[in-house]
């Protein structure tokens, strides 16, 4: 058996695998409108940027962006063109459809933090040099205002 662990962005292709197999389970019916096939592979391809270009927070800002609005997206999809027929390839489909609406919550908290991950957080990274602040405890202790010349 592959050690997983040894698997780069292992959680982030998994979120990648996930959503590509329920979109495509999900637009085997034709009840969807294009539109839901467009937003979702439109995911995928952030997601696939993310997986490439992992020095920038541009793909995972605009996959967070897109997964969150495709949360209140599924739901007018799922309410406005579930099948009501009888033909089990569009009820299968549509079920997907509503198991990826389930699972999406759980990949934005993951992609948001992805998404904190690239940013940075200063205050927990040792190699942090807060510019702002050093410049200001040094000019209080270095230079002193009483002796300066006026202007």
């Amino acid at each position: 058996m592959p050690d997983v662990s040894r698997i780069k962005d292992l959680p982030l292709k998994a979120i990648f695998c996930i959503h590509f197999i329920f979109t495509i389970f999900s637009t085997i019916g034709s009840w969807a409108p294009t539109a839901y096939l467009f937003y979702n592979f439109l995911l995928l391809i952030l997601i696939l940027w993310s997986l490439q270009n992992k020095e920038s927070e541009d793909p995972v800002q605009l996959a967070f962006s897109i997964n969150v609005i495709s949360i209140i997206l599924d739901v007018f999809v799922l309410a406005l063109w579930f099948p009501d027929s009888h033909n089990g390839a569009a009820r299968f489909s549509a079920a997907m459809g509503i198991l990826l609406l389930i699972v999406r919550p759980f990949t934005t908290v993951y992609i948001m933090h992805m998404l904190r991950e690239r940013l940075g957080n200063p205050g927990h990274n040792e190699s942090y040099e807060d510019i702002d602040r050093s410049a200001a405890g040094n000019t209080r202790s270095e230079y002193d205002f009483n002796n300066a010349q006026q202007l």
